[in-house]
């Protein structure tokens, strides 16, 4: 299945980082995310909380876990450095057949809370996110895999456009974050 755009804009960060084609970002886990052409567009600033920065070194972001354990059960991800702006969060949705996550964020296209649903495999290492319900035929906006090749990429983000990549890059920092804790808790 492919990317799909929405029918209206999803801007949650800013409408300069809506994606005007589908394009595909790749995250080198604890360090940088870079566009389809290599370049770097965004830094990770902290291991820990993984503050998302621009190439300026602006804090954009950071991603938030409920509390270190196992499964990781809600993800939020706030504006700049600190935790004083909600800008999203990411909720468990229990489910035998697959991970399910309910994505709450505030669409300024419309000026209207709005949600996402974000389906993974068992150990988080591809993730689809979709405007409504995969069973309703809504469309794919992203899909997020984790990269098993040795090289400067651990995760690639397609998207389709009209979507705000720089929220799409963050729920892939929710979704590595996921993936770690599994392998953390599965390995130990």
């Amino acid at each position: 299945m492919s990317v799909t755009p929405p029918e209206k804009e999803i801007i949650v960060f800013d409408k300069n980082f809506i994606s005007q084609h589908p394009c595909k970002f790749f995250i080198k886990e604890g360090k940088t995310i870079t566009n389809d052409d290599g370049i770097t567009v965004f830094n990770c600033n902290d291991e820990i909380n993984k503050v998302i920065v621009s190439s300026n070194n602006n804090p954009l972001f950071n991603v938030q876990c409920n509390a270190l354990n196992y499964p990781i059960e809600k993800l939020t991800i706030y504006s700049d450095n600190n935790n004083a702006k909600v800008i999203s969060s990411l909720k468990i949705k229990r489910s035998f057949l697959k991970k399910k996550f309910i994505i709450d964020f505030f669409n300024k296209t419309i000026n209207k809370n709005e949600s996402l649903n974000m389906e993974c495999d068992g150990s988080y290492t591809s993730c689809e996110i979709y405007y409504g319900k995969k069973k309703e035929g809504s469309p794919m906006l992203c899909k997020i895999l984790k990269l098993n090749t040795p090289s400067e990429k651990d995760y690639s983000i397609e998207l389709a456009s009209k979507v705000d990549y720089l929220f799409m890059v963050a729920i892939a920092i929710c979704q590595m974050k996921l993936n770690l804790n599994t392998y953390h808790m599965t390995s130990s």
